[in-house]
Order: structure tokens, then sequence, then C-alpha cells
């Protein structure tokens, strides 16, 4: 009786397993093949493409795909701007070494003393302009890829402005600018109230050194702080209304400018303000000049 029991219960199964393994095997495969697809269409993508991924996935693996096509999207727009920021930099860059091969040119056919120390000026200048938009090259390439600052700490605004007014002194005393601070609040009630300290210098330097080369001899810079705003105020000859919305862009400088300039300080200002969780507002005075203000957004 024991014997006939066992071989009903065996039988069966030994009959049976490998049907049911093969249909295991069968519904695995058949549930992996999506997957597989995914990974073949991985393996075949171009670094730049932000073609999204089939969603026809399990439930499970949803989630995955989701977070993979936002990456691809992030990726692409980082080559994007750097293959413009590349292109845009060799373009301005071409112009100022041009320039100085010209003068350098020029210097080697001067025939007196004073001719020639006439030419070295104008190359000491051309040196100076290509320094300031190499620099001013490089602050772009590492604020583009941030997404926060870097070394988030509570700003000290009193130290800070003073140290900004005294890097830019040089430059305004050469045009017998007035260069002022209007502390409106306690230094620590200023905004922002964290940041990264260097990115801030950089942004008020900027903001100053605009001020102070684009206002006439003899005019005033005033760098005002407040809980509501950080201002840098002139009274210089403002901005054009039809190019207020188009200075911040790089490379871009309105027609008819006579100061040199790469084009770039203003995007850099956004950028930095951006990481700071500010807004940067352009207005023109009634009586002329320039307000330069951030706010919180």
């Amino acid at each position: 009786m024991v014997s006939k029991v066992i071989q009903a219960q065996v039988v069966p199964w030994l009959f049976g397993l490998p049907v049911l393994l093969l249909l295991i095997l069968w519904a695995v495969r058949r549930g992996l093949r999506p997957l597989q697809r995914l990974a073949e269409s991985l393996r075949l993508r171009q670094p730049g493409d932000r073609t999204p991924l089939p969603e026809s996935v399990p439930s499970e693996t949803l989630p995955l795909v989701q977070s993979l096509n936002a990456l691809f999207n992030r990726v692409a727009e980082t080559l994007e701007r750097e293959q413009r920021f590349t292109a845009d930099a060799a373009h301005e860059l071409r112009t100022p070494l041009a320039a100085l091969k010209v003068q350098a040119e020029v210097i080697g056919l001067m025939p007196d003393d004073a001719s020639r120390q006439r030419a070295l000026a104008q190359l000491q200048l051309g040196i100076d302009r290509a320094t300031r938009l190499i620099e001013q090259l490089l602050a772009l390439s590492r604020l583009d890829p941030m997404s926060a600052p870097a070394a988030a700490q509570p700003i000290d605004w009193a130290r800070l402005s003073e140290r900004v007014l005294s890097d830019v002194q040089p430059a305004a005393q050469q045009k017998h600018i007035t260069l002022a601070r209007n502390l409106l609040v306690d230094a620590g009630a200023v905004l922002p109230l964290t940041g990264d300290d260097t990115l801030i210098g950089l942004l008020l330097r900027n903001l100053l050194d605009n001020a102070i080369r684009y206002s006439p001899d003899g005019a005033e810079v005033v760098l005002e702080l407040s809980a509501e705003r950080v201002a840098v105020i002139d009274n210089g000859p403002g901005i054009d209304p039809q190019w207020l919305a188009r200075v911040r862009e790089r490379f871009f400088r309105p027609p008819g400018q006579d100061v040199a300039g790469s084009g770039l300080g203003l995007s850099i200002v956004e950028r930095i303000a951006e990481l700071h969780g500010l807004t940067l507002d352009l207005n023109n005075q009634p009586a002329g000049g320039l307000i330069a203000s951030l706010h919180r957004r």
C-alpha cells in the first residue's frame, strides 16, 4: 500500500517537473525581455542622445527608467553647454590674439623709441584684455557644472565688502571715481545670509568693475547692502533700454561701446546669483546711471 501511494505521488512529478521547469524558464525569459531591450538600447546610445527610453518595462523597474531619462537630459544639456562654451571661447580668443600679433609686428617696424613705446603700451593693453577674457572664461567653466555653492557658510558682509572695495580701488583712482558703501542693516542681516564667500566676492567685483569702467571720470559708485537687496549704483550712462534684456547674454556687448570688455561679467554675476537663490535686476535711474541689484527669488 505504501509503495503504491509513493508511486502515485512521485510518477506525476517525474513527468510534470520538466514541463514545469520549461514553463518557468519561458516565463522568466519573457519577463526579462524588456530589460534586455533596455540594456541593448543603453549599449548603443550616443553620449549626447536625449531620446527617452521606452517605459514599457515591468512596473518594478519603471522608476529606474524614468530616472535614467532625467539623467540623459542633464548629460545632454551639459555637453551642449560645454560645446557652446568651447566654440564661443575659441571665437572670442581669436580676436585679441590676432591683435597681439599685429601689435608685435608693428613694434618691429617702428623706427624710433617713442613710436616703439606707444606700440608697446598698446601691446600691454591687448595682453591685459586677453588676460581678463581668459580669467572670465575660466570662472564660467567652473561655475557652469555647479548645482549649489561648494562651501556654503555664513557670510561676513562687512569684511567681504571692505575687501572687494579695496580690490577695485586702484581702478577707481585712475578715473578719480569715489567708492562708497551703504550698510543699511547689521552685517549679519544682509542677504544672502549664507553662501560661498569666494563666489560672492567674485560677483561683487564684477558688478563694481563694470560700474567703474562704464562711469565717467569723477563719478561715484555706491555698494548698498540691506536685508532686501545687494545693489551697485552708479551715475554713468546706464544701458540703452533696447539692450537691457540682452546684456546678460554671454559675449554680447551693446553696439557703440568704446570701453574694453569681454561681455562675460554679467553672465558670471547671474550664474553666481542663481546658485545662491538670487535674481539679478538691471534698472536705469531717471537721473542717469544704472542700479544692478540682487533680490531673493
